[in-house]
């Protein structure tokens, strides 16, 4: 009976020692899951008008009343990033009562993650043209509609292909352009459209071939030519140029017969010189354009490669070794 006794008691201690540790385990999950919850963040979302703003605030407070439901009163702080559709980052002080806007904030702190203002599109213009005039901070600009005004500043974005950092002073009168609006503002009484981005359109480089002698020439500068027709052509030479000499020519000099290729900026003058091939003072036939005559066509088919007078040479010599014979 002692014995059995013992081992009930024994069994009863572990099935108390169980129960004990599996509440500690639950209890450590629902401590677990509690903390686990409390590190994420409610995030909501809103979209409506502006219909206050509050910059006196220790935290500059934004309202925005949507179209349906109450008003959401959200907080402004240094984290908060704000954005117009098509021009960027923003400030507070861009903000304005009656801006379309579309607002994340914490809804423990109400304090906005991001606020953008929408543009509504049929207010977004996009024009191409010419720059007939810079006066800062109005530009003119000629379309194929005739000249649009546009008023630029400091929240403005400029393009320009190659160009970090692009401001208004890389544009210049003549240029082809390309500007997206978003709103009119009124400058001196005249409403005037604010270009939102100005966007530089690189002109097409304009290409030319000449062949012709040697007039002029001076390394890494330039070389003048003129052609059968008795004209002229100057052309710059920089570090860009290739000089490829044939013939055993050593030097480009006066009297050399050449080929240029060049090409310049349609706002520039000159063109500048990318190849100059100089064959010497005598100009070379091209012996490959040379046809062989009808009695060696089937020579020149088997000995595909060879010079023609190589294959000429070879057929009298078949023909003069078939006579010995």
């Amino acid at each position: 009976m002692k014995t059995i006794f013992k081992i009930v008691m024994a069994s009863t201690i572990v099935v108390i020692l169980l129960i004990v540790g599996a509440q500690g385990v639950l209890a450590d999950t629902s401590t677990s899951t509690t903390n686990t919850s409390a590190t994420h963040t409610a995030v909501s979302e809103v979209r409506g008008v502006i219909t206050a703003i509050d910059k006196t605030a220790t935290l500059p407070a934004v309202t925005i009343t949507p179209k349906e439901g109450s008003a959401v009163v959200v907080k402004v702080d240094t984290t908060t990033i704000i954005t117009k559709t098509g021009v960027g980052k923003i400030t507070i002080d861009d903000l304005a009562v009656n801006d379309q806007v579309t607002a994340t904030y914490n809804k423990d702190t109400n304090v906005a993650g991001r606020i953008n203002i929408v543009q509504p599109l049929e207010k977004r213009r996009a024009f191409e043209g010419t720059i007939k005039s810079i006066a800062t901070p109005v530009i003119v600009v000629t379309t194929n509609k005739g000249d649009e005004t546009f008023q630029v500043g400091s929240k403005t974005q400029y393009q320009v292909p190659g160009v970090k950092d692009a401001t208004l002073d890389n544009f210049k009168v003549g240029d082809k352009v390309s500007v997206l609006t978003v709103e009119a503002s009124t400058t001196a009484s005249t409403a005037v459209q604010t270009a939102q981005r100005l966007t530089l359109i690189p002109a097409e480089q304009i290409k030319a071939i000449h062949a012709g002698t040697v007039t002029a020439y001076t390394a890494s500068a330039s070389i003048t030519i003129q052609d059968m027709k008795g004209d002229s052509v100057t052309f710059l030479i920089d570090n860009s140029t290739k000089i490829n000499l044939r013939n055993g020519t050593s030097a480009i000099a006066v009297g050399d017969k050449v080929i240029v290729t060049g090409q310049r900026e349609p706002s520039e003058s000159q063109f500048t010189a990318k190849i100059i091939l100089d064959t010497g003072a005598k100009v070379v036939k091209n012996t490959m354009t040379a046809k062989p005559t009808p009695n060696f066509k089937g020579s020149v088919k088997t000995e595909k490669g060879k010079p023609f007078g190589q294959v000429k040479s070879n057929v009298n010599n078949n023909v003069q070794n078939s006579k010995n014979q």
